[in-house]
């Protein structure tokens, strides 16, 4: 089967890979396609792999399960949504290592409504509409003003499969312009061991972008060297995701994004997207971390609080910890001692002379800028002076 598969994908890729995009008129089912292609895609959608999408509907499941690609049979399979208006689209392969044997573009289109008074095609009919993301109340609304159902989505689904060389690096680049000129480019990468298996190396190899592949995370989840929150957030009413940091291990946020369902019609008022922010340490030592979402403004309303600890050791592997293993941070303690006094500032002093040792360099970054130097020294005279000031008056 897997032979015949690649033949006839082989014999197809010239048909395929050419066709404008912008072409799309040819229909099967609920989709529109190429013309050119539509009858030899009907054909092979016997022997294509059951997991690559043959129709809208399908390309709309794939995108929600695995984002924009999906590695399985010795294939990569590339799913984008293509808006319509205002914007045009055009995918380039870098080396010679992958090879596009097939491309075809799906749109939605309304089936007819059947009657009422047949139950098993009506209900088929208002499972459909829910496949495509039209929620059944739209439907009861509409019937309860005895209206048409009619909606069109403003997007259709590329989508692209390709094979790869054993052994092989390469890059696919999806790249979409506006009426401006102004493009964005995404770069998928992918590497082949000698044995033909397929790995994505860049940042969507691990970090999600699809709602499937966040359900499989827990709120916080320590991914290929990074700290990931994942969780649901109500936007609508005014929350945003604030994190606090404590411990001599520091953290910078990598990457922020938010992530719904794809679906034909826009969600309801009211619906909350998924938020997602990695964060890879900086500094090595213990972290304590809090996840807060809140309102962000005076008095705001804090609707969940996850605290996490964790230690990062001096190769960026993170592992989490009980709290009782965590140290905070004191600035100032540069001994580690436990308060802080002329003996801190002595021994930093001397440290940036180059003699003696330093305990602990992260309570010396008064600056917080993950170094040491004399601003931080001056910085901790003005600190201990303004401690030993209020100590006096008091």
């Amino acid at each position: 089967m897997k032979r015949k598969l690649i033949t006839m994908m082989s014999a197809m890729a010239m048909c395929f890979s050419a066709l404008p995009l912008q072409a799309v008129h040819a229909e099967t089912d609920n989709n529109i396609v190429n013309p050119d292609c539509a009858e030899t895609y009907v054909d092979v959608q016997d022997v294509l792999p059951e997991w690559i999408p043959q129709n809208f509907t399908e390309a709309l499941q794939f995108y929600n399960a695995y984002g924009k690609t999906h590695i399985e049979d010795g294939y990569i399979c590339c799913v984008r949504k293509v808006y319509k208006d205002n914007y045009t689209y055009r995918t380039e392969v870098t080396g010679d290592s992958i090879t596009e044997i097939l491309s075809c573009a799906f749109t939605f289109e309304m089936p007819e409504k059947p009657d009422k008074s047949d139950k098993e095609a009506y209900q088929e009919y208002v499972d459909f509409l829910g496949q495509n993301g039209i929620d059944e109340y739209y439907v009861r609304y509409a019937e309860h003003y005895n209206s048409e159902i009619t909606f069109k989505s403003d997007f259709e689904y590329e989508v692209t499969v390709y094979e790869m060389k054993p052994s092989g690096k390469g890059e696919i680049n999806l790249i979409w312009e506006n009426s401006n000129k102004w493009s964005n480019v995404t770069t998928l990468s992918f590497e082949s061991s000698a044995d033909g298996e397929i790995t994505e190396t860049d940042l969507y190899g691990w970090f999600p972008d699809s709602v499937g592949e966040c359900h499989k995370l827990d709120d916080v989840s320590v991914i290929n060297g990074h700290i990931v929150y994942c969780d649901y957030i109500c936007t609508d009413g005014g929350l945003s995701l604030v994190t606090e940091q404590d411990g001599m291990a520091k953290l910078e946020c990598t990457d922020s994004t938010y992530i719904s369902s794809s679906r034909v019609m826009p969600p309801p008022p009211g619906s909350s997207p998924i938020i997602l922010e990695a964060y890879k340490p900086v500094t090595s030592g213990t972290v304590k971390v809090t996840f807060k979402q809140c309102q962000d403004w005076e008095d705001g309303y804090v609707d969940n609080t996850t605290v996490k600890y964790y230690s990062v050791d001096g190769d960026g592997n993170i592992t989490e910890i009980d709290e009782n293993e965590f140290t905070p941070l004191n600035m100032g303690d540069c001994n580690l001692d436990g308060k802080v006094g002329i003996s801190d500032v002595v021994m930093l002093q001397k440290w940036l002379m180059g003699s003696g040792e330093l305990d602990c360099w992260q309570n010396a970054d008064f600056n917080n800028d993950n170094k040491v130097d004399i601003f931080d020294l001056c910085l901790m005279k003005k600190a201990l002076l303004e401690q030993i000031t209020t100590n006096t008056l008091e």
